[in-house]
């Protein structure tokens, strides 16, 4: 959405949600920056940085499977 880019958009219309898996390259002002942005703009946004499940996919996958199936 104009210079902004997330890693994953998962699902369609009112129901796509947008997945950012690090950081913005930019630094943190950006990453911030980016998440004010979409989120005024109406995009529900997921943080979904692999520390949070100690880099461990087994961990990530049920999880990521429940919150980004929530409305």
């Amino acid at each position: 959405m104009g210079r902004w880019r997330v890693d994953l958009c998962v699902g369609a219309d009112a129901n796509a949600v947008g997945v950012v898996c690090a950081v913005h390259p930019e630094g943190v002002s950006a990453h911030l920056e980016r998440q004010r942005t979409l989120t005024r703009a109406g995009w529900r946004l997921h943080d979904v940085f692999a520390s949070r499940w100690a880099d461990d996919p087994i961990r990530a996958a049920p999880d990521l499977a429940s919150r980004l199936g929530r409305r």
